[in-house]
């Protein structure tokens, strides 16, 4: 799936597909967070996403909403992880990998603080 990439941003997410995510002309593979400022490290080395995973995602700063794409099927985390986002103050919307690019994409166009949280399959 080919997405424009909006001049706003240099990192808007280019394309989309089984492969990953192409981002500033080069792939990009599951797990990795994108924000507005490129890609950022993060401690995602397991699965599933376990609280600690929140806790220390949004130690420093947080965004208004949370993408989280989920690969090519749609898989929800449990309560507790979706609890511990909303306790936070912070939105997240789970996502298939085309869903999730696409939203973000145009969160990051309208300029809100969105993060796109890549999750493997």
């Amino acid at each position: 799936m080919q997405l424009m990439q909006h001049s706003s941003t240099d990192w808007a997410v280019q394309a989309v597909d089984a492969s990953g995510f192409k981002l500033q002309n080069q792939l990009y593979q599951a797990p990795f967070l994108l924000d507005s400022k490129g890609v950022r490290a993060h401690t995602l080395t397991r699965a599933p996403l376990a609280v600690q995973d929140v806790v220390a995602l949004l130690e420093a700063d947080k965004p208004d909403v949370i993408i989280m794409s989920t690969g090519t099927q749609l898989r929800f985390p449990s309560a507790e992880i979706r609890a511990a986002f909303l306790s936070r103050g912070v939105g997240l919307e789970v996502m298939d990998q085309k869903a999730a690019a696409f939203t973000y994409n145009v969160l990051l166009q309208e300029q809100r603080e969105v993060w796109l949280l890549a999750l493997p399959d």
